[in-house]
């Protein structure tokens, strides 16, 4: 279980998309009266630090509150949310899972919006995706709904309140919609209950014995979720859907004294609780006198992990500077032992492949701090005495100034670079990151408060400090081993004792204190000449060539303050990988940036460029190799030299070749575990005609690839390939142009041209007519049930788009045959993919998580969808609800950098991409219902369709059948 951080359990745990947080606050506030509940009291109000400024904090007489803040990213757009202070925790025992089962019928009916259909087309007639701009999630004491409104008119915005009215206060929870909802929440705990989340549940109930955390989990339990009666929903809904547990928040372009009279007037007629329900006691957690240790198996694992942690229980505290200055200073000292345990990992003889270390605060009642490794296979055993005597080592020794300076200037930078970066902010980010801090009890303070608090934590930061805070966390506690992988681990807890008391006689030594080296790559030869040079004035695009061949393209815009985005695309990638090292463009990605320079290893480059904002990665792409970077304005002319040198000097270290190696182990055990990955390899095999650049490359030959085979190959698109560097962001023109000619335009020639686009021999889609059936043995039973339709290749970009709309259709039609009429999916979807290097190839698909027994009707009726569209086509009303939300995000993308660096990074070789970025919205207006209706009868002809199941079945052997189509 890889816990790089804690908070990352309770992601697992939110049981439907899109959350990202964790919200843990179950004690009752200081301070409170029995006339103010605790709930109904800002977290700022109990605190000596600042909150945001321009947000407008107010509540209402019966106790309902709501936050205001103005945003104008994107322009004339709004974030809601509603967030409820109520989540699993809450629930008796005879309600496991009814939070989670109650935020799915806010969906299904109230006063305002009596049912769901009615709901989701309202939605997508005036522009919102039904999930992807309404939606929700439910935590352990946190149940939070989201809209995100395409305009900020009066209109809209009652709109979205009477519904946030209708989820507080208002729902209809009919036992026919209860009903019908119980087979999409049994389809979703099936869906969810991954290896991972198995892993967590055990991690759980090991470390919070006693308490309420491991039976409380927000998927609940099968028997609740089958049979639970409506009057067990009601209660639960009147308990703790309060007025003191209620907070509207909306940021983005709007006026608080517009949208206050509607909270009022939608929020102000719900009843004020007689005598409010006091959040649970979550039991109590007795620390043992005593190492404790647990085995986990999980035969599905592909991976090892251990974990080395202390849980604490702690009185709470409220969120004030002091607490802040604290937590910032003690951060120091875990990222530091995080740093020294991923040095270890890249030694030769280390016994795992990466690490984490850290100390979160759980429920202002529990803290637990970590370290986590993964060990390589079959060496646990040498893992326990490293992590003890590094702890050790800490604990006696501390930290060197070395040490101190590099984490303290990452840290600084990160808030500065956050202070740059404030006046950008999205609108969503915002409405997000309000509902976290309020459910964790938390200020939310401006990033130049926050800047300040870092300043006042770090600036005297001595060595002895951060130790004595480290030392508050471990010094006088006895830590739990937890160990998990599959049947082959061989461990005991026993065995686990045994190793850690042994290695706790070891006497540990001081830490060296390390010099950080000096950067060895400032100069590449004389800077280039710009010989040629254009401008595309609708895009606002510059595109130049150097005397070296060597491109470049600009894009400055507003989108993001202080952050520049970078690409470097070279050679031809995977068109070039050899037909007899398949695989090899896959090595290549996980090995070339951790391999570092030649004169300097990863972890030396971080060490030289601490306090920047440097980031550079890389990978094989279908048809260029590509280094891709982020930074800021201070930092471009160092990002530009450092993506030089990974250019011109890279390492191609054994280390990372060894960590790379332990991971496609780990990747290859997989494969037949899960639907997914079949899906990934043997279907996406078979799709292709058997093609061997699809899929997962033969295990026995991957292994084969040596790190020569990745420097021979590289070595040509590295010197002298074609290379087009692109540039979008927040950027001053003439100090972009000047650093790529002193590094890149300084290079030796390049070719002039790239010159080759699609595989030589093409994918070749599987003939219609049969049903294919890939089956595999799992002790957790789930199934894919999907069709696909052969399409066209990415550069017929008119046809792509108008099935871009088909797919939104048909997906329209499957959420609404499988999961509203049947009841027995949760996500059902369609999509087309185009292939850019495959030419005339693509596939459009619809998909559907099923049990085992329902794959075959549910392809039935998913090739019945098809059919119907092929022959009957869409209605005006499914077009008009998938063309609104499809041009709304098309507005949000043309504000997005990463979509701006996609368009650029190979403009010069296909300068068409600009057209197509110019003229993207006003094709799709132009599109009409007939237009689609006509791609529908094209591609989505009967006798040309492939259905596919997939069965993940306790009985079924891992054979791959063919059966004739009726």
């Amino acid at each position: 279980m890889k816990i790089k951080n804690l908070k990352l359990l309770a992601i697992c745990l939110l049981t439907t998309c899109g959350a990202l947080q964790t919200v843990f606050a179950l004690s009752p506030k200081a301070n409170a009266t029995k006339n103010e509940p605790s709930k109904a009291v800002w977290p700022h109000e109990t605190s000596d630090l600042s909150p945001e400024s321009s947000i407008v904090w107010g509540k209402l007489e019966n106790g309902v509150r709501y936050a205001i803040m103005p945003n104008n990213e994107p322009p004339d757009q709004v974030s809601l949310r509603l967030y409820v202070d109520a989540g699993s925790l809450m629930e008796a025992k005879d309600q496991q899972g009814l939070a989670h089962f109650l935020e799915h019928m806010a969906f299904k009916g109230g006063k305002y919006f009596p049912d769901q259909t009615s709901l989701k087309q309202y939605f997508e007639h005036i522009g919102m995706g039904f999930g992807a701009d309404t939606n929700a999630h439910t935590g352990f004491n946190e149940t939070v709904y989201k809209l995100d409104l395409p305009k900020n008119d009066e209109s809209h915005l009652r709109d979205a309140i009477k519904l946030f009215s209708d989820f507080a206060y208002g729902l209809l929870l009919k036992p026919s919609d209860i009903d019908g909802e119980r087979g999409v929440i049994l389809s979703e705990k099936r869906d969810h209950y991954t290896v991972d989340e198995r892993t967590r549940d055990a991690f759980f109930a090991f470390a919070f014995p006693g308490t309420l955390l491991p039976v409380r989990m927000p998927i609940g339990i099968e028997d609740v979720i089958q049979n639970a009666p409506r009057d067990r929903f009601l209660k639960f809904y009147q308990d703790w859907y309060n007025t003191n547990r209620i907070v509207v928040v909306a940021v983005g372009a709007i006026e608080p004294n517009k949208i206050i009279p509607l909270i009022k007037e939608y929020f102000g007629p719900m009843s004020s609780p007689p005598l409010p329900k006091e959040d649970p006691n979550l039991g109590q957690l007795t620390p043992s006198n005593d190492v404790q240790a647990k085995v986990y198996i999980e035969n599905e694992a592909t991976a090892t992990d251990l974990d080395f942690f202390v849980v604490r229980p702690h009185e709470r505290h409220l969120d004030t500077q002091a607490q802040r200055v604290k937590d910032i200073q003690k951060n120091i000292a875990y990222t530091i032992l995080g740093r020294r345990l991923d040095l270890i990992s890249e030694l030769e003889t280390a016994p795992f492949s990466s690490s984490s270390a850290n100390d979160t605060d759980l429920f202002n009642t529990f803290s637990i701090s970590y370290i986590d490794v993964a060990p390589k296979e079959g060496m646990w055993e040498q893992c326990i005495p490293i992590i003890e005597q590094e702890l050790r080592r800490v604990l006696q020794y501390g930290f060197t100034p070395t040490e101190m300076s590099e984490a303290k200037a990452n840290a600084i930078n990160s808030y500065e670079q956050a202070v740059q970066s404030a006046p950008k902010r999205k609108s969503k980010t915002l409405s997000n990151l309000i509902v976290s801090e309020l459910s964790d009890d938390k200020v939310f303070t401006s990033p130049e408060e926050d800047l300040k608090l870092a300043k006042q934590a770090l600036d005297n930061l001595t060595a002895e400090k951060c130790l004595e805070l480290f030392r508050e966390d471990w010094v006088g506690y006895s830590p739990s081993i937890f160990l998990t992988g599959d049947s082959k681990l061989n461990a005991t807890e026993a065995k686990l004792l045994e190793v850690y008391k042994k290695s706790h006689q070891v006497s540990v030594v001081a830490p060296k204190n390390e010099p950080v080296p000096q950067f060895a790559y400032k100069s590449f030869g004389t800077p280039g000449k710009i010989v040629e040079e254009g401008y595309y004035d609708k895009t606002d695009v510059y595109h130049y060539r150097f005397s070296n061949n060597v491109r470049l393209n600009l894009k400055k815009t507003d989108f993001d303050a202080d952050m520049i985005y970078i690409s470097v695309n070279f050679g031809l990638g995977q068109l070039e990988e050899p037909s007899d090292k398949r695989g090899l463009g896959s090595l290549a990605s996980a090995v070339f940036q951790n391999g570092g320079l030649e004169k300097h290893s990863i972890r030396d480059l971080e060490r030289i460029f601490s306090g920047r904002t440097m980031i550079v990665s890389f990978n094989v792409g279908s048809d260029s190799f590509k280094l891709t970077g982020l930074t800021n304005k201070r930092d471009f002319q160092d990002e530009m030299t450092l993506m030089a040198a990974f250019l011109t000097a890279p390492g191609y270290r054994d280390e990372a070749f060894r960590t790379a190696r332990i991971n496609f182990e780990e990747a290859y055990r997989g494969l037949e575990l899960t639907p997914d990955s079949v899906l990934g390899n043997r279907v996406d095999r078979f799709l292709s005609g058997e093609n061997e650049r699809f899929g997962i490359p033969d295990k026995e030959k991957f292994f084969t690839l040596t790190k020569e085979d990745v420097k021979n190959w590289l070595s040509g698109p590295l010197a002298s390939g074609y290379l087009e560097i692109s540039v979008v962001g927040d950027f001053d023109k003439d100090e972009v142009l000047s650093a790529v000619a002193k590094t890149f335009g300084a290079l030796p020639m390049r070719a002039m041209m790239r010159d080759k686009q699609f595989q030589d021999i093409p994918a070749k889609f599987p003939a219609g007519g049969i049903k294919k059936t890939f089956e595999l043995s799992s002790e957790f039973e789930k199934a894919y049930a999907i069709v696909y339709w052969p399409t066209k290749d990415y550069w017929d970009i008119e046809t792509n788009r108008k099935l871009t709309v088909l797919a939104r259709i048909f997906s329209d039609r499957l959420l609404n045959e499988l999961r509203i009429k049947l009841g027995e999916t949760y996500s059902p979807s369609s999509l087309n993919n185009a292939y850019a290097t495959e030419k005339d190839y693509g596939r459009f698909y619809a998909l559907a998580g099923v049990r085992p027994d329902q794959a075959e009707q549910v392809v039935d009726i998913i090739l019945q969808l098809g059919k119907d569209l092929n022959t009957k086509g869409a209605t005006q009303d499914e077009f008009e609800r998938a063309i609104k939300p499809l041009l709304r995000q098309l507005d949000l993308t043309n504000r997005s950098n990463s979509y701006w660096l996609g368009i650029l990074s190979d403009s010069q070789v296909h300068p068409e991409v600009i057209q197509w970025a110019q003229n993207r919205k006003a094709m799709f207006e132009s599109f009409t219902v007939e237009d689609i209706n006509k791609v529908a009868k094209e591609y989505l002809q009967p006798s040309k369709a492939v259905p596919v199941m997939i069965i993940a079945n306790k009985e079924k052997t891992k054979e791959t059948k063919e059966v004739s189509k009726e």
